[in-house]
């Protein structure tokens, strides 16, 4: 019997009880999810494992969210397409074009509304073929 695939996510996110809410609504949804605390383990991560997606917190102790995603697209192929998806708090109008310049592919504001994420979860699914 073939097991379906699921889509791999990537959490980068440094408050617990964000880890804790996000990981048991992914993981009810049948997502895989792995967990890291700062952008550095988020790095770490990538190198060593192959996500399809990574929800990526923009503030973040040793290394924040922006500088995360930059190394993230300078690894090599593969590695460095993986889509990320910026968690923030922040609301100013050019928060967007400066998470886009450093390389994520889209935002969500925090709190998360999870519809929302699960929606574009969902488009990345489709987009690969899950």
């Amino acid at each position: 019997m073939d097991a379906k695939r699921v889509l791999r996510v990537l959490l980068a996110e440094d408050v617990k009880l964000n880890q804790l809410l996000t990981q048991k609504l992914l993981a009810r949804s049948g997502y895989r999810i792995d967990i890291v605390e700062n952008g550095q383990e988020a790095i770490d991560a990538v190198r060593q494992t192959d996500y399809d997606v990574i929800l990526m917190d923009v503030q973040m102790p040793e290394i924040d969210g922006i500088e995360a995603t930059r190394r993230i697209r300078a690894l090599p192929l593969p590695k460095c397409s993986v889509p990320i998806i910026a968690l923030t708090a922040q609301a100013a109008v050019n928060t967007q074009e400066e998470l886009l310049a450093a390389g994520m592919d889209d935002y969500i504001s925090k709190p998360i509304n999870f519809d929302i994420l699960f929606s574009k979860l969902s488009a990345i699914a489709s987009q690969i073929g899950i």
